[in-house]
């Protein structure tokens, strides 16, 4: 007996986009993505359909397993970014149960429906839902029956399918049992009612397949912050035993938006990337990219505020001009260094006496002040705990740490201007934070590249099984274990139903 999840599509007698697309290609690879970056990458690829995959968004946003803690409001989020990010793609999203009763449903749909995407999945779990493993057989007494239909009209472009997740399939010869009763071949219809009205569904497939202001470099060692970007980034950094990490507004927006870093993400949408990212690793004191802190004192005063409640220990403001660049792009300005100086002290008076720990970075370096005007910026700044530039050269990063007081960080850039150095080689040139800010969403961005092309080419990951981890290595790493064992220590308070 194996265990399967069955879907099937349940639409009104209009065609939708998915329709078209099935009638045009035949059968449709929708691969799962997660972020508006993988999404990008899903598209620059020239797939047509893409799956936004509740496990795989639970993953990224919370560092979780999915096991219901994603609501139906973060999914359409996330939904709403991915389809921005790649407009040319049909995305199907994982509306797990809907969130609720039929009023629930109703609304996720709706919100959905907001998103871009090309229709949803609906399945027939109890809430909290589970992802469907292969480890305990499915039992009719978690599902709920499926009795009617939202009486909703989804409109010309959205595609309604439904998941069961009680169905059991059993393959003989060839024939197929789910549910006990024989289905043909290896397809079956089945029909629902609502309302005044009937549903048909189509032909389904029944295949399954912290100290944030003690010295960094305290007991002869250095931090090492490592650059992430989403939940599981920062999950994958607490589980390899990293103290630091840097949240890089960079990575950031080319995950959430699929954009590069040239001042389209905004202070509170990095504030709630930076909530998710400290809930995620605990254990890890992070230091988040401020940017410009948003506009003038008042404004940098409410992003300061709003670092502050994420768990975050501390955070990196510059001085570009807004909207900003990325400190290794060209073309960027900066600020009168008097007008950065107000800035920092109206950081300053915002943390107060709070364990917090403040970074002042200049990118006067790559203007026509130079060097020069990048170490009296740093110097001016350096009362605020710590500043930063971005030099060129060896010369330039031992100038820098010469004329220079306070902690200095150094920024490892793969491609960028600075040179790449170990951390003993930065030790002795006199920095003290090291910020790797692109290495994991460059590693993530190789990794999701190489593997969709294969699978846009061949039609299938089976020969790069080695390239991924394991449906048990990523649960692992997301907690499964702990959260199951945490859900099953109340599960004996809840009051069985009548």
């Amino acid at each position: 007996m194996a265990n399967s999840t069955v879907s099937l599509a349940v639409n009104g007698p209009r065609k939708t986009r998915m329709h078209r697309l099935i009638e045009e290609e035949g059968i449709v690879l929708m691969p799962g993505i997660y972020d508006a970056l993988s999404a990008a990458v899903l598209q620059s690829l020239g797939f047509r359909a893409g799956f936004i995959s509740g496990y795989a968004v639970s993953a990224s946003r919370l560092g979780m397993p999915d096991i219901g803690l994603l609501t139906p409001p973060e999914m359409a989020d996330a939904a709403r970014a991915i389809c921005a990010a790649a407009p040319n793609v049909a995305f199907i999203v994982d509306a797990d149960t809907g969130g609720g009763n039929a009023l629930n449903v109703q609304r996720t749909v709706r919100d959905f429906m907001t998103t871009g995407a090309a229709g949803l999945f609906l399945e027939d779990q109890v809430w909290p839902k589970k992802t469907n493993s292969t480890s305990l057989p499915p039992s009719r007494s978690s599902t709920v029956p499926w009795v009617t239909f939202m009486d909703i009209d989804a409109g010309d472009d959205f595609r309604l399918a439904v998941k069961d997740s009680s169905l059991v399939v059993e393959e003989m010869d060839d024939e197929l049992f789910i549910g006990g009763e024989e289905a043909k071949a290896r397809t079956f219809f089945i029909k629902y009612t609502c309302g005044d009205g009937e549903l048909h569904s189509e032909r389904g497939s029944e295949r399954p397949q912290k100290d944030a202001h003690a010295p960094p470099h305290r007991g002869g060692r250095h931090r090492a912050d490592a650059g992430i970007f989403d939940a599981l980034s920062a999950a994958v950094l607490q589980s390899l035993g990293f103290r630091a990490g840097f949240i890089s507004g960079y990575a950031v927006s080319a995950s959430r938006l699929g954009m590069p870093d040239i001042g389209l993400l905004t202070p509170p949408e990095m504030a709630d990337a930076a909530r998710a990212i400290c809930a995620a690793a605990p254990n890890v004191a992070f230091i988040v990219d401020a940017d410009t802190g948003g506009g003038n004192a008042l404004n940098v005063q409410r992003t300061v505020r709003d670092l502050m409640t994420t768990g975050a220990a501390g955070l990196f403001l510059e001085d570009q001009v807004w909207p900003k660049k990325c400190g290794h792009m060209q073309g960027k300005q900066v600020i009168p260094a008097h007008e950065h100086a107000a800035k920092i002290a109206a950081a300053r008076e915002a943390i107060g006496d709070s364990d917090f720990f403040l970074i002042a970075r200049t990118d006067a370096r790559a203007t026509a002040g130079g060097l020069s005007d990048a170490i009296a910026r740093a110097n001016l700044y350096m009362e605020m705990r710590a500043s930063w530039s971005a030099p060129r050269s060896d010369d330039e990063m031992r100038e820098v740490c010469k004329r220079t007081n306070g902690f200095r960080a150094a920024n490892m850039l793969e491609g960028g201007y600075t040179p790449l150095h170990t951390p003993q080689e930065l030790k002795e040139l006199g920095f003290h934070l090291i910020v790797h800010s692109t290495t994991a969403v460059y590693a993530s961005a190789r990794a999701l590249i190489d593997v969709l092309k294969v699978m846009k080419e061949e039609g299938t990951s089976r020969d790069q099984l080695h390239k991924l981890t394991t449906f048990e290595e990523f649960n692992s790493l997301i907690g499964l274990k702990k959260l199951n064992e945490i859900g099953a220590r109340y599960d004996k308070f809840r009051v069985p139903p009548n």
